[in-house]
């Protein structure tokens, strides 16, 4: 009786699990064969003529009516914010 329940529940759990193994092969297919988006942030030598320390800030937003710096905030529709810190970053090198 008890093997004949676990056979039931596995039944009824293997949709569910079949689903998000699917999604999982689909996920890592595009995940493995999309191309890479990268960021260079420079700046010129007229702007600072020399090496700063601090942390570089790429705020991503789909959406262009207001500055994505007042787009900051908590939720699912939040705008996607990633930074690196640099130390001596020199005028034209990339970070």
């Amino acid at each position: 009786m008890f093997t004949k329940r676990l056979s039931t529940s596995a039944r009824q759990q293997s949709p569910g699990l079949t689903t998000f193994l699917f999604g999982l092969a689909i996920w890592i297919t595009v995940a493995t064969t999309s191309p890479a988006v990268e960021f260079a942030v420079r700046f010129d030598a007229t702007t600072h003529p020399e090496p700063v320390d601090g942390r570089v800030l790429v705020l991503i937003s789909r959406h262009g009516d207001t500055e994505p710096r007042f787009q900051v905030s908590a939720g699912v529709d939040a705008i996607q914010i990633t930074g690196v810190d640099v130390e001596g970053m020199a005028p034209g090198a990339a970070a």
